[in-house]
C-alpha cells in the first residue's frame, strides 16, 4: 500500500495552517453555521423520531471530520457548525406546497425555491450555508422503503454560501450501524429497488448526508492521493463506506488532504469573515511541465489578492463518466507564490487536469487541462507545454 500520511507530519497541511492562521490572527469570531432545513410534503408529516435521529447524525459526521482532521493530520477543529439552541442542532419545518408524489431526485430547484419563500426575512440565501433533509421516503405495505428526494450539493456552493440536499429515512440513525442483520429494501430516484442490512444502509445514506455536506461547503470530488490511507476518500466514493468498520467492512471512509486543506481554510471552520466575500481571483503567472519517467511535474507561481495556501492537482481519465475517482496530489506555496507538484500513477493515455490554488480566506481558483501520456504511462510534457502557451 506505500507509506501513509502520519498525524501532524504534513508539510503542506502544516504549512497552510501556518498561512491561515497568520492570515485570521485576531479577527471577531464569525459565529458562522450551517443552516439545517426539513422539508416534508403537503401531505405529509415530518419522518417519526426526526429531530432526535437528524440531531444524532450531524452530531456523529462532525465527530467523524474532527476525528479524521485530528488523527490523520494532528489538526483540532470544533468540528462542523450547525445553528443550536439551547445546545440542540435547530432544524427549520417547512412544509412543501405539493403532495409526496410530485417530488423526485431532479425537484432541488423547486424545494428550493418553497424554502426561500417559506422562510424569507428569516435567512440570507446569498450569504449562507444550507442543508435540506428532506422527509420524502414512504414506507410501503410491502415494507419496501420508496424515496422522493433530491440528493446532491448545488454546482455553484463555495466558501461564501452554498446548498445540499439529502434524504431522511427512519431507519437513517448512526445508533443502526451495528444492525447488520436487519434488512431493508429501498427504491431511490431512478435505481431498481435494492436490499441490504440497515448497517449498510447507514453507511451509505450517512455518508451520503456527509458528501453533500461537503459538495454544499464547496469541495469538489476528490478520491485522494495513490495510496493515501486505507479505505476511501469521502468525497469519492467514499460516500458508500462511511463508518463501515463499525459492521465489519474493511474500507472505512477518510478525509484526504486536499479536503482536509479545504476544510481547514473554510469560513465556517476558521470562523472568520475576514475577505470571506470575496471571490477567487489567483492567477497562475507562471505554469511549465516537466516529465520524468511516469511522473509529470507542474511548476509555476500563483498570484491573487489574499494569500495562497496550498496548490491541488486532480486528475481523472477522460474516459471516466464522472470525476468521483479523480486522485489528487498537493503541494506548498511559498512566500514568492512558487510551488511544484508531481503527479504520478498515470496509468491511462487521456486525462483531465484541474489544477486549484486554495486560498486562506477559503477561496479556490481553479485552471482546467487536459494532457495525453504514452503506453508506458510517460505524459507528454512537451504538447502539454505548447496547450499552456496557446491558452495563457
Amino acid at each position: 500500500m506505500g507509506d501513509f500520511i502520519a498525524a501532524g507530519a504534513n508539510p503542506v497541511m502544516d504549512a497552510a495552517l501556518k498561512r491561515i492562521a497568520v492570515f485570521h490572527a485576531g479577527e471577531k469570531p464569525s459565529d458562522a453555521f450551517v443552516r439545517v432545513i426539513y422539508f416534508h410534503a403537503a401531505d405529509r408529516e415530518p419522518l417519526p423520531d426526526f429531530a432526535a435521529r437528524l440531531e444524532r447524525s450531524l452530531t456523529d459526521i462532525g465527530a467523524f471530520f474532527c476525528e479524521e482532521m485530528e488523527q490523520r493530520f494532528g489538526v483540532k477543529t470544533g468540528g462542523l457548525p450547525f445553528e443550536r439552541k439551547d445546545g440542540k442542532i435547530v432544524a427549520h419545518l417547512v412544509r412543501g406546497q405539493q403532495p409526496a408524489a410530485h417530488y423526485n431526485y431532479k425537484s432541488g430547484n423547486e424545494t428550493w425555491g418553497e424554502v426561500c419563500k417559506a422562510l424569507a426575512g428569516k435567512f440570507d440565501p446569498k450569504r449562507e450555508h444550507v442543508l435540506i433533509f428532506y422527509g420524502l421516503c414512504e414506507r410501503e405495505a410491502d415494507g419496501l422503503f420508496v424515496f422522493h428526494a433530491p440528493y446532491y450539493g448545488a454546482g455553484w456552493s463555495d466558501h461564501r454560501h452554498g446548498l445540499c440536499h439529502a434524504a431522511d429515512c427512519e431507519l437513517l440513525d448512526p445508533l443502526l450501524l451495528t444492525h447488520k442483520d436487519q434488512p431493508i429494501v429501498f427504491k431511490e430516484h431512478y435505481y431498481d429497488s435494492k436490499k441490504t442490512t440497515v448497517a449498510k444502509f447507514n453507511s451509505w445514506y450517512l455518508g451520503g448526508l456527509a458528501h453533500e455536506l461537503g459538495h454544499g461547503l464547496g469541495f469538489p470530488h476528490d478520491n485522494g492521493g495513490p495510496n493515501e490511507a486505507p479505505g476511501v476518500a469521502l468525497m469519492g466514493g467514499g460516500n458508500l463506506h462511511y463508518r463501515e468498520n463499525l459492521w465489519g467492512g474493511k474500507r472505512p471512509s477518510y478525509l484526504s488532504l486536499a479536503t482536509a486543506l479545504r476544510f481547514a481554510a473554510h469560513p465556517l471552520i476558521t470562523q472568520s469573515n475576514k475577505a470571506r466575500w470575496q471571490p477567487a481571483d489567483a492567477v497562475f503567472e507562471t505554469l511549465t511541465a516537466s516529465a520524468e519517467k511516469g511522473t509529470l511535474r507542474l511548476t509555476g507561481r500563483v498570484s491573487a489578492s489574499v494569500p495562497p495556501c496550498a496548490i491541488i492537482a486532480s486528475v481523472w481519465p477522460i474516459t471516466a463518466s464522472t470525476d468521483h475517482g479523480a486522485m489528487t496530489f498537493c503541494a506548498v506555496v511559498d512566500d514568492d507564490g512558487k510551488f511544484s507538484v508531481d503527479l504520478n500513477h498515470l496509468n491511462a493515455p487521456d486525462w483531465n487536469l484541474k489544477l486549484s490554488c486554495m486560498l486562506v480566506n477559503g477561496a479556490e481558483s481553479r485552471k482546467k487541462l487536459t494532457f495525453t501520456c504514452n503506453e508506458k504511462g510517460e505524459p507528454n510534457a512537451a504538447k502539454l507545454n505548447a496547450s499552456l502557451t496557446v491558452n495563457s
